[in-house]
């Protein structure tokens, strides 16, 4: 089975100097998960915007796809799928110097969840975990 998952990238320099910065910028993205999947209709609305779709049977594939198969409602990046995608780029010629565990962050979604954010925007709905 194929897992997905969603991620936002930024610097080290950005996630150090402006944590608090980076800590909304998550639970916004949790927010705005929350709200497309609630409200179907203005989430196709707005995708149907972004992406120029004018059917609605368009609008509803890109929905289908965007807003529920691609996107991980935890926020949480697996570490194997990082390694893998580290190892993919080195077979692929990248000179990547940094190990997978130095490029990915999930501190800012751990705040979410032990703050009691996830579950309060989800409610009983809150995603299991999957990695």
């Amino acid at each position: 089975m194929c897992r997905r998952y969603s991620s936002v990238f930024t610097n080290e320099r950005t996630t150090k100097e402006r944590p608090a910065a980076a800590q909304k910028f998550t639970a916004a993205m949790a927010e705005t998960i929350h709200f497309a999947e609630k409200n179907p209709d203005q989430a196709k609305a707005s995708v149907s915007k972004f992406l120029g779709l004018k059917d609605p049977e368009s609008a509803q594939s890109a929905y289908e796809a965007y807003a529920k198969r691609l996107v991980n409602r935890r926020l949480f990046i697996p570490a194997g799928r990082i390694a893998n995608a580290v190892e993919t780029a080195r077979q692929s010629g990248a000179h990547v110097r940094r190990k997978p565990a130095e490029i990915y962050d999930n501190s800012f979604t751990e705040n979410l969840e032990r703050s009691g954010f996830l579950k309060e925007l989800w409610g009983s709905e809150i995603p299991a975990k999957k990695w």
